[in-house]
């Protein structure tokens, strides 16, 4: 009679019917009939011709999976008689039809498993009465992992009732040790969408295991579990897909690791899903020599398919004092299959100008494997490096963006972390283009404020033009004594971007912390003026939603634009012409002192004097302290000179109105 049509949704049920198929040679798994079962409990196979019941007293897997409290290995008077007995009985009573259907196959029977074993004991003269006092549930002995209440030792936490199994699972399960290999301390269960794949899987594990179990078994030794590694399972699960092509466009792969011993009891899975497989084919059909090694190292393998699979930078992939790194073609492969190839290109151009303006002090740190790893230094190497490349027309302000860590980021960052590994990979391995390549960074956050700044420079005056270029080419970038001056471009804002106002300004230059930082903008705008390009087609509106502020720096900013209209107010008082109100507000902006701090603090505590005297009550520290208690007045100077500028045009529009 035949067992079953197909397979189960269950995956050890599956494994097992899979293994006794590639024991007996058969085409189906419809082939699998009660008499090949009885045969096989007899002898396993024409390659193994013994007894499975002699062969499982010897596999060390055995007991992995239906512990040692089972009556083969802890009734050491009927034990044996049971254990072949009870599977024969099964096999001789199966049947297919019946009031009960099985949790995990959806087979039907009516004959339990606990009547096979009442009728066993009592065969072998165990009187039924104390037969009925053994236990005889279905357990942990017999089906691993399976919650039972026969006893304490054969349940598991949880187990609220027994489940309905076809006695028929009993006799397959028995087969799994001839597919049983250790996968991380537990038996490796293999479990897939792709069911041809699972049948070529373990019919290779079960020929590789009954190869060798054949040279052990004639000496009466026990048979010891075969071991392997995530790696070297996945790149047999590769060359099985291969050779029996199956589909893994939509195939998934899991790797079960279960153990059944004692209190030990366990079972995870290591997913591997659909997209890494079709990664590791791309990387197996490129350069399958190099994908082997890193597999079958179980050292590498590990972080490898996780890297891999969370698309993610493998240390390994890159040269060390302990390691020679991937070949150049691994290594665009992997960025590739990962959909992060984007910095691939730019980083082996970056590499070839290395090696053509480098100097002798820049050898001290290329010549280190881990370069990339003195951060500072790298950093500051690379910047010279890639200056030297701008004044040679090699460089750019659009290349530069294009290699940014955070292009959206404002203040603008200059870092450029992200691709030092990469370019340090190309230099070691001596790998680089000579050509530019095209970058395409005109819509980002960064470029945008890049280009309404040059702009602004474009619309000022000739001599205040020059004067902030001069200053933004000569300051030192990059090193130690970096002196790049915060307040740069504040002349630049007030009078030409006071419509702006403080609100949109601030974000743009401000930390959310509240520091300012002009580094980043100023360092590419030095590449530009060192060698133009053609921006006509670059927008330079900034998206209000990138433009963040706290808050409490809001409610800081208010209190100046205050401050800076009750001053007005004041000053307008004692005029009774109110054409005349454009040009005092042009007299106000002149009496603030321009580059000396001292002169200036002493204008401020005047004003704010005035405006105490007046009745209004303003706090020194409520104007020049940011909300975390820093020292602000530059800050505060540039808020209240940006108000100022909106008063006056507001009034100089009034007189031109009237006249």
């Amino acid at each position: 009679m035949n067992i079953v049509n197909h397979y189960t949704g269950n995956p050890m049920v599956n494994n097992a019917l899979m293994t006794i198929k590639a024991l007996a040679g058969l085409n189906d798994v419809q082939d699998i009939t009660t008499n090949l079962l009885r045969n096989m409990i007899g002898k396993v196979c024409d390659k193994l011709p013994y007894s499975l019941m002699s062969m499982n007293l010897r596999f060390k897997s055995y007991t992995m999976l239906f512990t040692k409290n089972g009556p083969l290995y802890n009734d050491k008077k009927l034990g044996e008689k049971i254990y072949e007995t009870l599977l024969v009985k099964i096999v001789d009573g199966f049947e297919s039809e019946g009031d009960k259907q099985c949790n995990l196959t959806g087979l039907h029977y009516s004959k339990t498993f606990s009547d096979f074993m009442l009728e066993t004991l009592v065969s072998l003269g165990i009187q039924e009465k104390e037969a009925k006092k053994k236990d005889l549930t279905l357990n942990r002995c017999w089906f691993p992992l399976l919650g039972g209440l026969g006893s304490d030792a054969q349940s598991l936490p949880m187990a609220k009732q027994t489940y309905h199994v076809h006695p028929i699972c009993v006799v397959l399960l028995q087969f799994l040790p001839f597919c049983a290999y250790i996968y991380k301390k537990g038996i490796l269960l293999i479990d897939s969408t792709a069911l041809e794949f699972c049948e070529e899987f373990v019919e290779e594990k079960v020929n590789n295991l009954v190869d060798k179990v054949k040279e052990v078994v004639a000496t009466n030794a026990p048979i010891e579990n075969m071991k392997g590694a995530k790696g070297n399972y996945v790149l047999e699960a590769l060359e099985v897909m291969e050779r029996c092509k199956a589909d893994c466009e939509y195939t998934d792969v899991n790797l079960w690791s279960f153990s059944n011993s004692g209190a030990g009891a366990s079972c995870f899975i290591d997913r591997v899903p659909n997209e890494l497989l079709r990664q590791l084919f791309v990387l197996r059909n490129r350069h399958k020599g190099e994908l082997e090694h890193i597999l079958t190292d179980s050292f590498l393998s590990s972080g490898f398919l996780e890297c891999l699979s969370d698309k993610k930078e493998w240390k390994f992939l890159y040269p060390s004092k302990m390691n020679e790194g991937v070949s150049v073609q691994f290594f665009e492969s992997y960025w590739k299959v990962i959909r992060k190839e984007k910095l691939i290109t730019i980083a082996q151009y970056i590499s070839g100008l290395v090696m053509k303006y480098r100097d002798a002090k820049d050898m001290t740190i290329l010549n280190k494997t881990d370069a990339y790893e003195i951060k500072n230094d790298y950093a500051s190497l690379l910047n010279r490096i890639l200056l030297r490349a701008t004044e040679k027309g090699d460089w750019s302000m659009s290349c530069q963006l294009s290699i940014l860590d955070a292009p959206e980021q404002l203040p603008v960052s200059y870092r450029c972390t992200q691709i030092h590994k990469l370019i340090h990979f190309y230099y070691q391995k001596g790998a680089s283009i000579s050509i530019m390549p095209m970058v395409n960074v005109k819509d980002t956050t960064t470029s945008h404020l890049c280009v309404r700044i040059i702009k602004l420079l474009e619309q000022t005056s000739e001599y205040q033009r020059a004067k902030i270029i001069d200053r933004i080419l000569n300051f030192r970038y990059g090193d130690k004594n970096n002196d790049v001056d915060s307040s740069i471009l504040d002349e630049l804002l007030i009078e030409n971007a006071w419509k702006e106002g403080i609100y949109r300004l601030y974000p743009l230059f401000y930390s959310m912390g509240g520091i300012k930082n002009v580094y980043g903008v100023c360092s590419l705008l030095r590449l530009y003026y060192m060698n133009k390009e053609d921006l006509s087609s670059w927008e330079d509106e900034i998206d209000s939603s990138s433009l963040q502020i706290d808050p409490d720096i809001k409610k800081w900013l208010d209190r100046i634009n205050n401050f800076t209209c009750q001053y007005i107010d004041d000053r307008f008082q004692s005029v009774v012409d109110k054409s005349k109100y454009a040009a005092l507000c042009e007299k106000i902006k002149r009496s603030i002192p321009r580059s000396d701090l001292r002169l200036q603090i002493i204008w401020f505590h005047s004003i704010m004097q005035r405006l105490n005297e007046s009745g209004k009550e303003w706090n020194e520290y409520d104007l020049v302290y940011d909300p975390w208690g820093n020292y602000a007045f530059k800050t505060f100077l540039f808020a209240f000179r940006l108000k100022l500028n909106e008063i006056s045009f507001i009034y100089f529009n009034n007189n031109l109105i009237n006249e």
